[in-house]
């Protein structure tokens, strides 16, 4: 009674071990994508503190890369972690600009796409963005 049993546990351990092994490799190698568009103005300087927060939550994702823009341009490209450790805020808020970066093959190749800001009046983001304001 205790080997049939035991040949059943072997076998299903097995197959869990295989099923879960094969989706951590295609996760690995399928990573999704998330590009995270910050705003860089001038009045964004006093959340500081709580965008780092939202970075952090945001950049704590597996099996995901990051590429960070600002409003203004490029931070970085795809990477494994989110980096805005030298980021700093400037200039007044220019949301024109960013209608001509969204033409960077990021933007193309993001699964999704967020707006951190705390322009409360901004409503131009395309469908399929997340707006975040810092809380």
């Amino acid at each position: 009674m205790l080997k049939p049993f035991l040949q059943w546990l072997a076998f299903t351990l097995a197959g869990f071990g295989a099923l879960g092994g094969g989706y951590h490799l295609y996760l690995t190698q399928n990573p999704t994508r998330v590009l995270v568009v910050l705003d860089s103005s001038f009045p964004m300087q006093s959340d500081l503190d709580k965008i780092r927060g939202l970075l952090n939550e945001i950049g704590d994702k597996r099996y995901t890369e990051f590429s960070l823009y600002t409003e203004k341009g490029i931070v970085h490209s795809w990477r494994a972690r989110l980096n805005a450790d030298n980021f700093t805020f400037y200039a007044p808020r220019d949301w024109s600009r960013l209608s001509s970066l969204q033409n960077n093959r990021e933007f193309s190749e993001a699964t999704h796409t967020i707006l951190i800001t705390n322009d409360l009046a901004y409503s131009k983001p395309p469908d399929n963005w997340i707006v975040v304001h810092p809380k």
